[in-house]
């Protein structure tokens, strides 16, 4: 059910505002929702309910789900992992089984983990800006969290993505408003200089098709690829009303990046970008 003030009839194009009071809200918001979703045009829809995976039975002591996902390990193998309260699991086909090993794991219902795979070499990467970001690889073995080589260049991250053969980091740290990337087909390798800055904490990071989205409190930034390191990319101006940075301010020695950038007051969605 949501809760609205008495003169609010919709659409709330606004958002949702937990935090504030529903007499503090102007007519495009909501104060509150349980079992709601809101769409794109401020249409309120009821979340579809849920099952147990496999109806298998609940993890022992309930603890909070912070990932979940599915991911394909070449040639043609699937798994399905999980991570709940202090432990990440992987699911056999009849039951769900431990894989955590030597990895740290700060359980907490506000420590979502931020995943991304390679899937040429079946790696899983994961982060939840708390804990050091760990990897599992292949479908046999515990997940190792050493194994995820950031020499030293930070501690932990929220946003990991894999594109241009390569593993993106976005806002670690050290530094809220840099991503720092892998060398292309080497992703336990980060020189000193293979970070881009953006000025603003970085919010996400969405591998596409074409492209890499890094999203920041101020704008979307577009990052194209290199295919290998001898080449440039070129910026791509995807959104509208966009403000094209300076090469030299998104620049590094190894491979340089442009990024375009738009206003994230003048965007709504990106579909197909």
């Amino acid at each position: 059910m949501a809760e609205k003030g008495d003169s609010q009839l919709g659409p709330w194009t606004d958002g949702v505002f937990y935090n504030k009071a529903p007499e503090e809200l102007e007519e495009g918001g909501i104060s509150s929702m349980q079992n709601m979703e809101l769409g794109s045009s401020g249409e309120l829809k009821k979340r579809l309910g849920t099952v147990s995976y496999k109806t298998e039975d609940p993890i022992d002591g309930n603890p909070t789900v912070t990932a979940c996902g599915e991911y394909r390990i070449p040639p043609s193998t699937t798994e399905v992992f999980m991570v709940a309260g202090a432990l990440i699991y992987e699911h056999t086909g009849n039951a769900w089984s431990s894989i955590t090993g030597d990895v740290t794991i700060t359980a907490g219902d506000d420590n979502t983990f931020d995943w991304a795979v390679d899937e040429g070499n079946g790696v899983l990467h994961l982060t939840n800006g708390v804990n050091l970001p760990f990897k599992r690889t292949g479908s046999s073995g515990n997940a190792t969290q050493a194994a995820d080589d950031v020499d030293s260049r930070f501690t932990t991250a929220k946003w990991v993505a894999f594109f241009d053969n390569r593993i993106w980091w976005g806002n670690t740290d050290t530094d809220y408003d840099q991503v720092w990337y892998t060398d292309i087909g080497d992703t336990d390798t980060i020189v000193a200089t293979s970070f881009l800055r953006f000025g603003n904490p970085v919010t996400g990071l969405v591998a596409l098709r074409e492209s890499l989205a890094v999203h920041t409190e101020t704008g979307i930034h577009t990052i194209t690829p290199t295919g290998n390191t001898l080449r440039s990319p070129s910026s791509r101006n995807r959104l509208p009303i966009a403000a094209r940075f300076p090469v030299g301010a998104l620049s590094c020695s190894r491979v340089r990046y442009r990024c375009s950038s738009a206003k994230t007051g003048s965007i709504l969605g990106t579909v197909g970008m």
